[in-house]
């Protein structure tokens, strides 16, 4: 499935009418997490199967830290948006990551917790442990495991966003 990113898009899928500022903020989150996701697809696409045994030069690996730091803030802004989902739902926020995700998924907006609670681990990983030795595993699973889970939870988004302008 192709998804599409541009704003053009967006304004057609997005409901024109007034409402409220937590809705408002709702529009406002999928925005980033759109633009976000937008560049992490365009970098995991962009890059080719990483070669441990091979001396890259800085400038060769610049596609790759852009992909690492893209599926960084992709991961953070999702959960900013599902966190913003999940206080436009119940009017409470503070519950567990887990919880969270459940909410998500039970809303139809993701299809697998524990994917995403991994995709959150791997997030944090790459943030604060750099492991050279894995490098070549993590590539893989930015291009090519989590990325149809990335563009499928955009659609859905979007279909939530639409949805929830008539409440």
């Amino acid at each position: 499935m192709e998804v599409q990113f541009s704003s053009e898009r967006q304004s057609r899928i997005l409901p024109m009418a007034s409402h409220s500022p937590l809705h408002d903020l709702l529009a406002g989150t999928f925005d980033k997490v759109s633009k976000a996701t937008s560049l992490y697809v365009h970098s995991a696409r962009k890059v080719v199967p990483f070669d441990p045994e091979r001396q890259y030069a800085p400038d060769e690996l610049e596609p790759y830290d852009a992909l690492v730091t893209r599926f960084e803030r992709t991961i953070e802004v999702f959960l900013k948006f599902f966190r913003t989902i999940e206080l436009f739902e119940t009017a409470e926020s503070g519950s567990t990551v887990r919880d969270c995700l459940g909410l998500m998924c039970k809303l139809g907006i993701i299809t697998d917790v524990e994917q995403w609670m991994e995709m959150r681990e791997v997030r944090n990983r790459i943030a604060h442990d750099y492991v050279p030795d894995r490098i070549k595993g993590i590539y893989e699973l930015l291009t090519t495991t989590y990325l149809p889970t990335i563009t499928r939870t955009l659609a859905a988004a979007q279909t939530y966003l639409a949805a929830s302008g008539t409440r």
